[in-house]
């Protein structure tokens, strides 16, 4: 028994590390430099749900002011840093009201993210369809809502568009789903689906003339964000018709975590179309017919227009070496890094938002106790390396020897899909996001069978 305690808590060091508290996190480094508020800011209460117990809630405050939106979104703005990772945090789906977390119903998963923007101020909310029902690898969530503001005598309808950015179960699996083409497939995938939801959201409440867009998003909902804020920020709008559009300055879009989207050199065929709902299984996408860019050009990701794309990757995280650099994959707009907040305060307001993950987290499960590791396949053990880097450094080179150690086994895309490695990618993605909470009630097996399953993937040693 010790020994398997010891092997859990091993492999939870580098899994907690990696994964249990990026989301929540996330605002507490913004919080501490979005200081001196506007004291005309209003403010509010907003609900999320907690990572312990599918269906607990936790509650936080926001400070929200039309100000945020009234300067080029190519200028970070501390407020809006803080108010986008709040967004994330309430578009994680609910689950319900049931206290067992096993008896999950996703009806209703839209509901803290519906009430976050309403308390926010901004009308005519809606979620779309795969809010409200079972996700599939390549289904997406998202929550829409609408407000008129006005800058120096010009009014503008400003757009909130909100991924869902956690609790997404098998939608976690569409990370692998690379494919073999410019862009990342399922994440594209999923952006079509937001973007023929906005276009009926548009027709639907007749919105026309000036649009300032603010898009947020976590992890996977924060590469989908990335594909919007570039595709808007590139004139995407005449794919609504032409009653709308968008400077690349009013393009506020706020990343975290957020996997790789795009390769330098993708046209503007392939990333300005948007494809038609997709039938079948999918049957919860929203209607529309595929339209098909007849531009030229292609796109430079590091371009001035994608300006106001703001990503914050954690490096720790391997969600975000996905697609690889080595395929020749990158954001859209500016690669950020967090400042001014200390861990100390960083673990007051991640014991405020979650106990739970607090423990975890205070539990030697933090980056900056991690030894780098060598993973042992027939003892089915994560073991340190001796010699290796401590801290974020040591993670950091574990994480990119692993990524090494594969890139000989799939050296393209093309080898990454046609060999198998994105399906076997998939599926244990897949079974770690549906079967996790499940693992974790019984000793041992969590340990045993779906986080080494994961890591022999990462380090193809299978």
């Amino acid at each position: 028994m010790q020994n398997t305690n010891n092997r859990k808590l091993t492999i939870n060091r580098i899994v907690c590390a990696v994964l249990s508290v990026a989301l929540l996190t996330t605002s507490v480094f913004t919080v501490s430099s979005a200081k001196n508020f506007n004291s005309s800011a209003k403010t509010g209460t907003y609900h999320y749900n907690l990572y312990e117990g599918a269906n607990k809630q936790g509650t936080d405050t926001f400070e929200y002011d039309d100000a945020y939106f009234m300067k080029s979104s190519y200028v970070v703005d501390a407020h809006l840093v803080t108010l986008s990772a709040q967004a994330t945090l309430a578009s994680r789906n609910k689950w319900g009201d049931k206290e067992d977390k096993y008896e999950q119903d996703p009806s209703n998963g839209s509901e803290n993210v519906e009430n976050f923007l309403k308390e926010l101020g901004f009308s005519n909310v809606e979620s779309n369809e795969w809010y409200h029902h079972e996700m599939l690898e390549n289904s997406m969530g998202v929550a829409l809502g609408s407000r008129v503001i006005e800058e120096n005598g010009k009014k503008y309808t400003l757009l909130a568009i909100i991924p869902r950015s956690g609790g997404y179960r098998q939608e976690w699996s569409g990370n692998a789903n690379v494919g073999t083409g410019a862009v990342h497939q399922g994440f594209f995938e999923a952006r079509d689906e937001v973007l023929r939801f906005t276009k009926q959201y548009l027709n639907k409440n007749k919105i026309d003339g000036n649009l300032k867009v603010w898009i947020a998003g976590f992890s996977r909902g924060g590469a989908v964000s990335n594909a919007l804020g570039g595709f808007f920020a590139d004139g995407g709008s005449e794919y609504f018709g032409g009653n709308v559009t968008v400077e690349p300055t009013n393009v506020y879009c706020y990343t975290f975590a957020t996997p790789r989207t795009i390769t330098s050199g993708a046209s503007k065929s392939r990333t300005l179309s948007v494809s038609a709902a997709r039938g079948g299984k999918y049957q919860y996408d929203t209607s529309g017919q595929a339209y098909t860019y007849t531009g030229q050009g292609n796109i430079n990701p590091s371009d001035s227009i994608y300006s106001g794309i703001h990503n914050y990757p954690f490096k720790y995280d391997y969600v975000t070496y996905l697609p690889l650099d080595q395929w020749g994959y990158t954001y859209y707009g500016k690669v950020c890094t967090y400042e001014g907040a200390t861990e100390e305060q960083m673990l007051v307001k991640l014991k405020e938002l979650d106990e739970y993950a607090y423990k975890r987290y205070t539990n030697k499960n933090a980056p900056s106790d991690f030894h780098e590791k060598v993973f042992d396949l027939a003892a089915l053990d994560i073991k340190d390396k001796k010699g290796g880097l401590s801290g974020e450094k040591g993670l950091i080179a574990f994480l990119n020897e692993k990524i090494n150690t594969g890139l000989q086994y799939f050296s393209t895309t093309t080898k990454f899909v046609s060999e198998g490695y994105q399906e076997a990618f998939a599926a244990v993605m897949g079974m770690d996001s549906m079967a996790q909470d499940l693992l974790n009630d019984y000793d041992g097996l969590a340990s045993k069978i779906t986080q080494p399953l994961l890591f022999s993937y990462l380090a193809y040693a299978s």
